[in-house]
């Protein structure tokens, strides 16, 4: 045995286990289980209460084995971006009851927080528990008071049950044996008359109505009762004789307070709150009347904290009132609406406030905020103890910032919500890179870290630098460079959560940074351009370990289990693997996007419904693999690199070879490696080893890069060979690859001779696009696949009498470079594409009028960066009808997320512009309408493109119906679009008001409605309502369309118009398989995509309204009278 473990082993374990004991804190637990392997085991035989952040990390067993006498257990199911309607998946709470009530009967304690909990869990855990004491449900689900009926009657020893924030299933009447309006609430009614073991009791979430004589008679037979919260359904009167009954009250969370409004109310609940000395902590005021409000000012002296998060209802003025009397809190959640001078208030009386959380309460008018830097400041001069600060706010500065930073440098938690993600400092329009390095500058404390609003890679150095105890950080927008993820995982080296919305990064940098981190056991990136094979890739070199990774991808779609595709709740929880101590990540979940395909057909085009192939080029390349698979003939003669790397070897390779380049000028990468000592000085550290002079490091860290350099010439070379003989091999063996490979060459090597003799003869005008799209010399998708070197064997063939006796090799070699001389650099120069004078370093001899519509969008940054002058003269020039500019590749959703950037808009305006005039020339939307769906299920790209087809059809409509568009909700609502430009009228229809479903016969009734009144003819009557939607609304009639649509015919036909009855388009915006009607219901069309050109099956030449009809519509164009089957 060495000297260590003697030392270790000094105590016995029965002493150990006493002081073990008085160890509250998790994370004490955890270091000391690490001192030696006695002291692991003696800890995990004692420990008594344990938490774990996410259920899939491992499984139930595993738990047990590692601590067989727990009493406790806290459990994590989804992640928070849950409650964003982000994660629709998993957290089932069943498979773990199950286990722990037949392996584990003597738990007492379980909290569960966003996970799915339904009546038989928690009828298991009322009856396999026999010392069950408390019970918490935080952001749940999936259970009725059916379930909590079970909890009350069968845990006889029930000292807590907290709902919190729960979804619950009210009506129970059926199940109960009663009425719906009396079985809601009657689960109060079944705990016993033996039951007053009750020390907290909340269910404020809860909706029904209450038994209020059940929960008086429980109340009072408590008489350890300490917190009680109730729902909106208990009223003041009932609340007045609680108070009476239990007087010895820490904390009350009231429900309603509206409900009576009788002189004689209020005197007795003012006596009763009077009586109740021992309140500390008051919430609730879901519903509010002023009447009431005197009444709880005797126990607001001795309050420490306030929650009115959701006294929605409560007005500013009240808000103040009450807090001028507290001026002992401690902790106070508040919203928005109390406004600038109610947070100078606070300032003002609350001295000793730790902990302060400002929620947004919903839209304000534009130009006057609720909430702005001034509250920040005043609360900042006003409370120095604050630790913990949460706010929402409309606009903040960097001044502001630096001034909190200054005047709380006890801050451990610091979170800014700006509600529009990328909003700059309002006045100086800077990022807010410095106001948040001084926070993680003046803050040493600080652990939780949430950014919003403008940011640059220089925030994330400064997060690097400084915020050494980081232990979360969630950030809203990142800056757009790929150098954060590294800077803020080098520097924060206690890093465990990392939440990311709208990342730049990429496969590389998330395999390169994420591995070498120790601690990080959680990462959320969203809208970002890492794959599924990436995640896979994490997955396999951090498989010794437990964590969660989750990426939401810009596709919109939701996020999809991560177990098996039929497995079942039961089978979800991990099962047991081995785990080192250094490494603990495993994949929580993978969003990369699915594949399906109809069964027996498919389709593949480069003007499909999805545009013009350039707006889709994933889903053309996806059909293409899967024709190439089948029919290899066909899809050879009727248009490579993706055949033999798969779909994202391109976007990985790009990724990877940027972020290596990067990562040799990483300066916290050098800081690391190195260490702090400082130069010509050979200090010790606190364990006693020696830090080598900073001239030897440097001396061997530049030895070390070389050597990295000449190792990644080797790797580099040797990949290249690698790839080539992939390349002939595949080409020799597989006739179908072969084929392929000869037809592509064979077309650009035709192409290019015939732009050649075209460019010598003057004709420039008549020049293709070979030479632009054909791959560049030595490029990846040429050393993947060796066509270019195919093209120029057949534009330069051996058989010229200059190649006679010439080696095959060095053959290869000049007809590869002829090809880059002599053809595609003349060609590409008289193209006139802007990557050419953008190369040459040649701004201002760019032509605009050439760049395409996404190179507009992508470069005009760069345009703005080194030719402004001329760039704004070519935009003038468009606005005023002298020049043109592409618009032909962007969706319409493409061009209104482009409304916000440096420009201005202005780039976006004007392809906006473009777009709908293209699309006015083939013709009229006669007489449409669209319903816009804008409700929370639509976040993300569905939502954009909801908005920009809406505003699409409006524009493209005739008089009367144009620029008007109807709203999604039970009551909808006709509007006629406001706004001088695209961004007011994009905000507009945001802003409209939605619902979760809508009734289309009330659609129907308001458009009879209007033509009735406005005495229109038949002709000017709707002739279709389009509905922009993911289709996840509840239905869209009580009744069957078939009914409905016979009542609809009547309505019209009684008023006038039966010839013109409209039809109804429902647009998929989303990778749903919801379908509110079927597709062969009578005037009714089901159509989905991104695409505007999808529209033009719906213009006045058009009048197809079948689905099949529309599929054969779609691709009926002259483009594909050419393709044939070959096999």
């Amino acid at each position: 045995m060495s000297k260590r473990l003697k030392t270790m082993t000094y105590f016995p374990a029965e002493v150990l286990e006493r002081i073990f004991a008085l160890l509250t804190s998790q994370r004490d637990r955890n270091s000391v289980c690490l001192v030696c392997k006695y002291w692991w085991k003696v800890e995990a035989g004692c420990r008594l209460r344990v938490s774990v952040k996410n259920c899939y990390a491992l499984g139930p067993n595993r738990v047990l084995a590692r601590f067989p006498r727990m009493r406790a257990l806290s459990l994590k199911g989804k992640p928070h971006f849950a409650g964003l309607n982000m994660v629709n998946w998993g957290g089932f709470a069943l498979p773990w009851i199950e286990f722990f009530a037949k392996n584990c009967p003597w738990l007492q304690e379980l909290r569960l927080k966003r996970m799915v909990v339904s009546d038989h869990s928690l009828q298991i855990i009322s009856l396999s528990f026999s010392e069950f004491e408390s019970l918490s449900l935080i952001r749940c689900g999936g259970f009725s008071p059916v379930g909590l009926a079970a909890i009350a009657s069968n845990c006889r020893f029930l000292k807590e049950l907290v709902l919190l924030e729960n979804e619950v299933e009210e009506d129970i009447g059926h199940i109960l044996g009663v009425g719906v309006g009396d079985g809601i609430g009657q689960w109060l009614s079944c705990f016993p008359e033996s039951c007053s073991s009750l020390v907290s009791l909340n269910f404020a979430c809860t909706k029904g109505v209450v038994n209020l004589e059940a929960l008086e008679k429980l109340v009072a037979r408590c008489p350890n009762l300490r917190s009680l919260r109730l729902n909106r359904r208990v009223p003041p009167n009932v609340l007045q004789r609680l108070l009476q009954q239990a007087p010895q009250l820490e904390d009350l969370g009231i429900g309603s307070f509206s409900n009576y409004t009788d002189r004689r109310t209020y005197l007795r609940l003012q006596n009763a709150v009077s009586k109740c000395r021992s309140i500390r902590s008051l919430s609730g005021f879901s519903s509010f009347i002023p009447l009431y409000q005197a009444a709880i000012y005797p126990m607001c002296s001795n309050l420490i904290s306030l929650n009115l998060s959701k006294a929605v209802e409560l007005p500013a003025h009240s808000l103040m009132e009450i807090i001028s009397r507290c001026k002992k809190l401690q902790n106070l959640w508040v919203l928005d609406n109390i406004g600038d001078k109610g947070l100078g208030l606070v300032a003002d009386t609350c001295r000793n406030l730790q902990e302060l959380r400002v929620f947004r309460l919903g839209p304000h008018n534009e130009g006057n905020p609720a909430l702005t830097e001034e509250g920040l400041i005043a609360i900042s001069m006003g409370c120095p103890q604050l630790h913990s600060l949460v706010y929402c706010c409309d606009q903040m500065t960097n001044a502001s910032l630096i001034t909190v930073a200054r005047n709380c440098p006890n801050l451990t938690n610091f979170k800014l919500c700006i509600n529009d993600p990328k909003t700059p400092d309002h006045t100086t329009s800077q990022p807010f890179d410095e106001g948040f390095g001084a926070i993680v500058q003046s803050c040493k404390g600080l652990r939780r870290l949430s950014l919003s609003g403008l940011l640059s890679d220089q925030v994330f150095l400064y997060i690097g630098m400084y915020a050494e105890q980081l232990e979360m950080l969630s950030i809203g927008s990142s800056g757009g460079g790929d150098k954060e993820l590294s800077y803020v995982l080098n520097g924060c080296r206690n890093l465990m959560k990392l939440e990311i919305k709208g990342s730049p990064f990429v496969d590389a940098g998330l395999l390169e940074e994420i591995v070498k981190h120790e601690k990080i056991r959680c990462l959320w990136i969203s809208s970002s351009k890492v794959t599924l094979g990436g995640c896979r890739a994490l997955s396999m070199q951090g498989s010794e370990s437990i964590g969660s990774i989750t990426n939401a991808v810009e596709d919109g779609d939701s996020l999809q289990p991560p177990w098996p595709s039929g497995a079942t709740p039961r089978s979800q929880y991990a099962p047991a693997t081995r785990s080192s101590r250094r490494h603990r990540r495993r994949l929580h979940g993978l969003d990369g996007g699915e594949l399906q395909l109809s069964e027996g057909t498919a389709k593949t085009s480069d003007g499909g419904v999805r545009g013009t192939g350039k707006s889709d080029k994933e889903g053309y390349y996806t059909a293409a693999l899967w024709l190439h698979g089948l029919h290899p003939k066909t899809f050879a003669c009727n248009i490579l690199f993706r055949l033999l790397e798969g779909p994202d070897v391109r976007r990985i390779a790009k990724s990877q070879r940027r972020m290596k380049n990067k990562k040799r000028g990483n300066y916290f990468v050098r800081k690391f490696r190195f260490g702090h000592g400082k130069l010509g000085k050979n200090k010790k550290t606190k364990k006693g080893k020696h830090v080598l002079p900073r001239e030897v490091r440097v001396k061997a860290e530049m030895e070390r890069a070389k050597a990295e350099k000449e190792t990644a010439r080797v790797c580099r070379k040797e990949r290249r060979l690698a790839m080539a003989k992939k390349a002939v091999e595949r080409y020799g063996r597989d006739p179908d690859y072969r084929f392929l490979h000869d037809r592509i060459s064979d077309l650009f090597a035709e192409h290019l001779k015939s732009d050649l003799q075209l460019l010598n003869s003057g004709n420039v005008n008549k020049i293709s696009l070979a030479a632009k799209w054909c791959p560049s010399i030595d490029s990846s998708f040429d050393r993947s696949t060796l066509l270019c070197e195919s093209i120029a064997r057949k534009i330069f063939p051996k058989s010229d009498p200059e190649y006679e006796g010439v080696e095959d090799a060095h053959y290869a070699y000049r007809v590869r470079d002829r090809l880059r001389k002599q053809v595609l650099v003349p060609l590409r120069r008289a193209l006139e594409l802007p990557e050419v004078y953008m190369g040459a370093n040649r701004w201002s001899e760019l032509p605009y009028n050439r760049v395409a519509s996404v190179a507009m969008k992508t470069y005009k940054e760069r345009f703005i960066k080194h030719d402004e002058a001329r760039f704004f003269e070519y935009l003038s020039s468009v606005r005023a009808g002298k020049a043109k500019i592409a618009a032909g590749a962007l969706l319409p959703h493409e061009i209104i997320s482009s409304l916000e950037d440096e420009d201005g808009g202005q780039v976006a305006e004007l392809q906006w512009q473009r777009m709908v005039e293209d699309v006015s020339k083939k013709g009229k939307l006669k007489n449409c309408i669209a319903v816009c769906d804008v409700s929370g299920s639509m976040f993300g790209i569905p939502m954009e493109v909801s908005v920009a087809l809406g505003i699409l059809v409006s524009e493209l409509s005739e008089d009367p119906w144009k620029g008007k568009v109807i709203t999604f909700s039970k009551t909808p609502e006709l509007h006629m679009i406001t706004g001088e430009d695209l961004r007011s009228k994009a905000n507009f229809v945001r802003e409209m008001n939605w619902g979760m479903n809508t009734d289309f016969q009330k659609v129907f009734d308001l458009i009879l409605q209007v033509a009735v009144n406005g005495k229109l003819s038949q002709d000017a009557m709707i002739k279709r309502i389009i509905v922009f939607s993911d289709m996840e609304f509840d239905q869209a009639s009580a009744n069957s369309w078939e009914t409905d649509y016979e009542a609809i015919k009547r309505k019209f036909r009684e008023s006038g118009y039966e010839a013109a009855v409209p039809e109804i388009v429902f647009w998929n915006l989303r990778d749903s398989r919801a379908t509110p009607v079927p597709g062969t219901e009578k005037g009714v069309a089901l159509v989905s995509g991104f695409s505007k050109n999808l529209l033009t099956l719906f213009l006045e030449n058009g009048g197809v309204m079948n689905p099949e009809a529309v599929m054969e519509a779609a691709i009926s164009g002259e483009e594909y009278d050419k393709l044939i089957v070959m096999d």
